[in-house]
């Protein structure tokens, strides 16, 4: 008996002194979550961090509340209560039939949307419904809801998420624009049209994707997103416009789907091409140009910060509109014969460009002809300006901050005028345009309100949009036979003048809206003969 309970004394004791041991020795190795209080949409959980051996607690946290699970009326299904965001205010579409979110004037931050409202669903946001509410920091948007429209959360600087249902087919112009803390959005696959400038300037962006139901991009609609680092464009995208990714600097790869139809990636240039076209429309600072390429297309590197150099092949025309705009790293670059015109601020603000330098001009070239095409002057100010005998291009706009220039020689050899080439040259009093040039472009002389006298030469066949308006001196211009293309109020404000023509009747070529001005159309005289 005496033996027993020694015995038993000496099993308590071992086992006080296993557990004690396993207490003191535990490392704690395993460590998990154990939930205490469930969340729910009305209360909040709480959660403690405990160690699986021997059940230590460490940490303690809240569970944030579930998502009320609405029904149409804005009521959860769960805990009953009507959640549906007060402050709202909805007008009837025109058909009468439905409601739009049209403005709010809460003072809620979180906003849940009610598929219905009095009876009839809410279906779209819209125009500036919340726009610039800069307190604004998530948003549920009903599945009843098919549009998201003109500028409806543009400038909501405070959300940082959003979750578009699968029922929205259109995200209009500007419509999350300015939106600098959104990093994230699921763009459903219901989704066709992306409105211009839809995402602009969305800077906290690191990655979207586009699903394969877009088939149109607009202009601006993802520019300025410099948060981005990759892009990819899916097979159903048919339309692409200018500028429409325009300024995201930090891009390293582009890539279009194989099955797409329009558009290419080829040889993995890290671009988007058009296939039928071959001109490039947007790039990166890892783009290779494929040696068929045509044409650089509007804004196609703009402010590509990392471009450091890149290859322009012997096939390309045209460069366009600030196609290599605010490329800072860029130190030289080749532009070769085979261009025939450079367009508006084509190369403005690449500040560590090596440029060629004659009489105030900054020029671009090759090794056979450095002074190919005038881009840009280093005087602003100056009154008289010798362009290079070997020049054939004049870029576009060149000549437009030049408000004091009076004189200028253009030399035999140029072919093209750019656009804006001598824009707001105010104090430009005559110019004569060699018979080599073939083309005028868009507002080329607007603004140049001393502009007296000038001559279209037998060469010219084309004048683009608004090439003389606003040249309140001009008294008489002679349009030859040769001029076969002519843009939209050419001469608008041109109120004095009077347009001599060769052509018998406007030709075809000629927009019906050639001779509109604000003073009414301006006189002409068709069938002019220079001999009479």
């Amino acid at each position: 008996m005496r033996l027993r309970k020694i015995t038993y004394a000496l099993f308590i004791i071992a086992t006080v002194c296993l557990f004690t041991s396993c207490k003191k020795e535990c490392k704690h190795q395993s460590i998990e979550w154990v939930i205490d209080k469930q969340a729910t949409c009305t209360e909040e959980g709480i959660e403690h961090e405990e160690c699986t051996k021997c059940h230590e607690k460490f940490d303690i946290k809240e569970i944030k509340k579930l998502k009320h699970i609405c029904n149409d009326e804005g009521i959860c299904t769960i805990c009953g209560n009507k959640v549906a965001t007060s402050g709202l205010i909805y007008k009837l579409n025109e058909d009468k039939k439905s409601y739009y979110v049209s403005e709010y004037i809460g003072i809620d931050i979180d906003i849940i949307i009610p598929a219905k409202y009095d009876g009839l669903y809410v279906t779209s946001i819209g125009d500036s419904a919340f726009s610039n509410f800069i307190g604004l920091t998530s948003i549920e948007i009903p599945n009843s809801v098919t549009s998201i429209k003109y500028g409806a959360f543009s400038g909501c600087i405070g959300l940082t998420s959003i979750e578009i249902p699968n029922s929205v087919t259109t995200i209009e112009s500007f419509a999350f624009s300015g939106c600098i803390g959104l990093t994230r959005v699921e763009i459903p696959d219901s989704v066709t049209i992306i409105g211009a400038f839809a995402f602009s300037g969305c800077t906290g962006l690191t990655s979207i994707e586009i699903p394969n139901s877009v088939t149109s991009i607009r202009y601006f609609a993802f520019s300025g997103c410099t948060g981005l680092t990759s892009l990819e464009i899916p097979a159903s995208v048919i339309n692409i416009e200018d500028s429409a990714f325009s300024g995201c600097q930090n891009l390293t790869s582009i890539i279009v789907d194989k099955k797409n139809q329009k558009y290419d990636s080829r040889n993995d240039c890290n671009a988007i091409i058009d296939t039928q076209t071959n001109a490039l429309i947007m790039g990166c600072k890892n783009t290779i140009i494929p040696e068929d390429i045509k044409s650089i297309g509007v804004d196609a590197f703009y402010r590509c910060t990392g471009l450091t150099s890149i290859k322009i092949p012997d096939s390309v025309k045209t460069i366009g509109t600030r196609a290599f705009n605010g490329c800072t790293g860029l130190t030289s670059i080749e532009i070769p014969s085979s261009v025939t015109i450079v367009d508006y601020c084509a190369f403005d603000d690449c500040d560590n460009i090596s440029y060629n330098i004659y009489d105030n001009g900054k020029y671009l070239g090759n090794t056979e002809n450095p002074y190919l095409v005038i881009v840009g002057v280093t005087n602003n100010t100056t009154e008289s300006f010798s362009i290079n005998p070997n020049t054939k291009l004049i870029g576009g706009g060149v000549f437009s901050k030049c408000r004091n220039l009076k004189s200028i020689e253009i030399p035999d050899g140029v072919t093209s005028i750019g656009v804006s080439a001598f824009n707001w040259c105010g104090s430009l009093k005559s110019i004569k345009i060699p018979d080599s040039v073939t083309s005028i472009g868009d507002s080329v002389f607007s603004g140049c309100t001393s502009l007296k006298s000038i001559e279209i030469p037998n060469s010219v066949t084309s004048i683009g949009d608004s090439a003389f308006s606003g040249c309140i001196g001009l008294t008489s211009i002679i349009i030859p036979n040769s001029v076969t293309s002519m843009g939209d109020e050419v001469f608008n404000m041109c109120k004095a003048i009077t347009v001599y023509c060769e052509a018998l009747e406007r030709p075809s070529g000629w927009s019906e809206w050639w001779n509109y001005s604000n003073y009414g159309n301006c006189n002409v005289i068709w069938g002019y003969k220079k001999n009479k």
